[in-house]
């Protein structure tokens, strides 16, 4: 182990360089070249993404928000196919390595099953929060800063599978005025790809978490503070949940999922109904809705495919991250 000041940049690690501090860190517990080669590659993609985003250069200023932001960042890469489910478990891996190493902690560490499905790509863990965790949240963030702005973020995830970037960016008053006129809103703005896409308003609930945010939207255009920009706000955010019940935006994306496929389908998904992806959910939603097992496999991608289009994905196979 090397001997070091903690207190000076990169925590002692003999480089004013992030990635170079990192690799001098694996270095001093491993003698594996290759291996050093490798994490060290995997750790210079989220030092890139750091200085980029938050304009960090020093091991000593990364945060544990930050690196659950870019857990959140990967999940959506994940989602549109830019990278596989092995790819980033082995990014998160390399991170908490370096991070432990360096600080001598893991004050600075995710669990990958926290965030992401298993490496064949269907979830096993159920991200979706439960009505408890939802109501401990609401309870936290009464005491941050845009406490209100957070908690109309998380809802509109919840109620209508927005992403973080989609609920900040959201004119709610335009939206609202489609949902009672139409009963049909077009997301548009903040999507992945710049693809637009519909979604159906079939519950007061829905309808409910519009007024309120277009109510504290107030005369601006979006829920991003008048005074931040969408980057300034973002930070904030993510700084300011990382502590709370939930942990985050996204899985207020997978309560949505699991709820629409049910409504859907008339069943439980996978992971709601605590049955195994594949031929066993088959048999199940067999047996729950009284057809075939063909017929009920032809079913479920039918609505898979329904359900990704709603959240804003072209392939059904990525509700398997969701749903399970």
């Amino acid at each position: 182990m090397l001997n070091r000041n903690l207190n000076s940049r990169n925590f002692g690690l003999q480089s004013r360089d992030m990635v170079k501090a990192a690799k001098n860190a694996l270095k001093s517990v491993s003698e594996s070249f290759g291996s050093i080669d490798t994490q060290t590659e995997r750790f210079s993609v989220f030092a890139k993404w750091l200085k980029e985003n938050h304009q960090i250069k020093d091991l000593r200023w990364i945060e544990k928000h930050h690196l659950v932001e870019y857990a959140e960042h990967l999940v959506r890469a994940i989602e549109h196919g830019i990278l596989a489910v092995a790819t980033v478990h082995n990014r998160i891996s390399a991170i908490n390595t370096v991070m432990s190493i360096a600080r001598t902690d893991k004050a600075v560490w995710v669990a990958p099953s926290d965030h992401f499905p298993n490496r064949t790509g269907v979830a096993t863990v159920n991200r979706a929060p439960t009505a408890e965790q939802y109501d401990r949240q609401k309870v936290f963030l009464n005491d941050q800063t845009h406490g209100d702005r957070l908690q109309l973020i998380c809802d509109l995830g919840k109620e209508l599978g927005l992403r973080f970037e989609e609920a900040t960016k959201l004119n709610a008053k335009t939206t609202l005025r489609d949902a009672e006129r139409i009963g049909v809103i077009r997301i548009a703005d903040g999507t992945k790809g710049g693809c637009p896409r519909s979604i159906p308003i079939e519950s007061r609930h829905q309808l409910r978490v519009l007024r309120d945010a277009a109510e504290l939207q107030g005369k601006d255009r979006s829920l991003i503070p008048s005074n931040m920009s969408y980057a300034e706000f973002r930070n904030l955010a993510y700084k300011e949940v990382q502590h709370s019940p939930i942990r985050g935006f996204h899985p207020n994306r997978h309560y949505y999922a699991q709820a629409r496929y049910e409504v859907l389908i008339g069943a439980k998904c996978p992971l709601s109904a605590g049955v195994s992806h594949g031929a066993a959910h088959h048999h199940y939603l067999s047996k729950e809705l009284g057809i075939s097992f063909k017929e009920a496999k032809i079913l479920d991608k039918t609505i898979r495919t329904e359900l990704a289009r709603e959240l804003g994905h072209n392939r059904p196979e990525i509700t398997n991250s969701y749903v399970g």
